[in-house]
């Protein structure tokens, strides 16, 4: 403790260094930052937000620095652990595994994922990834949950982790793999012993890049019931859609899985693989034989759950399978979002409407079409028509007569007056002209013709119009621009 710098780097690593200057006139130091209480959090000013954060933290560095925490990690993972609201691991329940992939992934996301990694987009005002966590919390006997990936565990991350972990009450770990190489199965092989700690009775798995009501608890409670080492969430989809996904040829009355395909070039079945598993402990029997099997691949450590597990052990009374019919969404490019956002807003007008902005009269406040979330310090003119479909984020200016719909408009971004923007995304600090026309079309699987993107830093000038074209960050527009890629 006797670092000088100890509670400011504890306020920075908690995403809470507004408050040094408060720690600082209370005369705060490394010793007795581990005494505080609420009561003095509360003598000091601080709202109940960053309260809870900051005893959550004190409540597990007292236990780190008791050392009672695993030294079995790499120096990625060991350093992130401080980020852990609880002090341990809960013994037995339900673990969730998110594989968010890494920043050589998701080049089709791309402008979007040069300025933030793609987890952490802003989808319906929060990342991403947000909502996988939201949707963990329904699960009564959840113990943690892991983020696997490979990118570095910066601020941004670490910002996010802490405001997470303080919002929705849950254990958040970040497991960095060193290059990414391992497979979706081999990186859950690699950190057995943390998924396993605590001996969960069983784990569930969760592609980052996908969108859905997230049936968890029914996934669980359908493989309790019927499933054996793996139960996969299912889909039916058209028939001329199915090849693109992994598809899973069922038996109707048991549910087994009795042959799986990924992307298969002949039709095999409009029931496809949905991003999300239930795996029983034993599932490391099947990654041991799958293992055993490769060792004399050059790639002995690179093991697909689709390929090397799902393929081979079918039709074994392993694999089952929970079929939803609620909306899903895989995100391979970033029109897709947009889509993304349509649904989760939906969702929120079911469950929690008064975060939906409410219409105007056109005079006072900006008349409101469907669903339409505006960030509180957004300035929108009251002559302004935004929705439906609509995301503003923060510190967004709309002008005088601006008509907005299917549409994300992201922080500090501005549309001047009689603009108009449709089926696009708008991004950071991107600034479009009076009159101008930013369109797109409602493909959302594609990139041209498609929703219109527009990177960090745009400047559109005015009455220019734009459609269906995809432009690089801090690029400026004075022509037409119809189907093109602007680098």
């Amino acid at each position: 403790m006797e670092d000088p710098n100890f509670v400011q780097n504890f306020l920075k690593d908690s995403g809470l260094e507004r408050f040094l200057e408060v720690f600082k006139k209370h005369e705060i130091d490394g010793e007795s930052l581990l005494e505080l209480t609420d009561n003095d959090l509360i003598e000091m000013g601080i709202v109940i937000g960053p309260r809870k954060k900051i005893l959550s933290r004190i409540k597990k560095l007292k236990t780190t620095l008791s050392g009672s925490f695993a030294t079995n990690r790499n120096s990625s993972v060991e350093n992130l652990e401080i980020f852990s609201l609880n002090e341990k691991v809960k013994e037995g329940g339900v673990k969730v595994v998110i594989l968010v992939g890494g920043p050589s992934k998701g080049t089709r996301f791309r402008p979007l994922s040069m300025e933030t990694p793609k987890p952490l987009f802003p989808v319906a005002g929060k990342p991403l990834i947000y909502h996988h966590l939201k949707a963990c919390t329904k699960l009564s006997t959840l113990s943690e949950v892991i983020l696997i990936g490979f990118y570095d565990i910066n601020d941004t991350w670490k910002e996010f982790i802490a405001s997470a972990e303080a919002e929705l009450g849950i254990n958040i770990r970040y497991l960095k793999e060193s290059d990414g190489r391992l497979g979706t199965a081999g990186g859950l092989n690699f950190f057995r012993p943390q998924i396993l700690e605590g001996n969960p009775e069983h784990f569930i798995v969760i592609h980052c890049d996908i969108c859905c009501t997230f049936p968890l608890v029914d996934l669980l409670k359908f493989h309790k019931e019927n499933g054996k080492t793996c139960t996969i969430l299912g889909k039916k989809v058209p028939e001329k859609e199915a090849h693109k996904y992994g598809c899973l040829a069922i038996e109707p009355s048991t549910r087994e899985v009795l042959h799986y395909a990924e992307k298969p070039e002949t039709f095999i079945s409009d029931i496809i693989n949905c991003g999300i598993y239930v795996f029983s402990p034993n599932i490391y029997n099947l990654f041991a034989d799958a293992f055993k099997s490769k060792q004399d691949n050059n790639d002995a450590t690179y093991l697909q759950l689709e390929q090397d597990i799902f393929s081979r052990f079918c039709g074994e009374k392993q694999v089952y399978v929970y079929e939803t019919k609620d909306f899903w969404l895989q995100i391979k490019t970033a029109g897709v979002v947009l889509k993304c956002s349509e649904e989760l807003l939906q969702q929120l007008r079911e469950q929690s409407s008064d975060t939906l902005a409410r219409s105007g009269d056109g005079k006072t406040a900006p008349i409101i079409i469907g669903n339409v979330l505006i960030h509180p310090s957004a300035n929108v003119h009251p002559s302004a028509k935004l929705g439906p479909n609509v995301t503003i984020g923060e510190g967004v200016v709309i002008g005088e007569g601006v008509r907005i719909k299917n549409a994300i408009i992201l922080d500090k971004a501005e549309v001047r007056s009689r603009a108009f923007v449709c089926f696009a995304i708008i991004g950071w600090k991107t600034c479009i002209g009076k009159w101008a026309r930013i369109e797109g079309q409602p493909d959302y699987h594609v990139d041209i013709p498609g929703v219109t993107i527009l990177g960090t830093g745009v400047q559109v000038a005015g009455e220019i119009i734009i459609r269906s074209s995809v432009v690089l960050p801090h690029k400026e527009l004075g022509v037409d621009t119809k189907n093109q890629i602007i680098l």
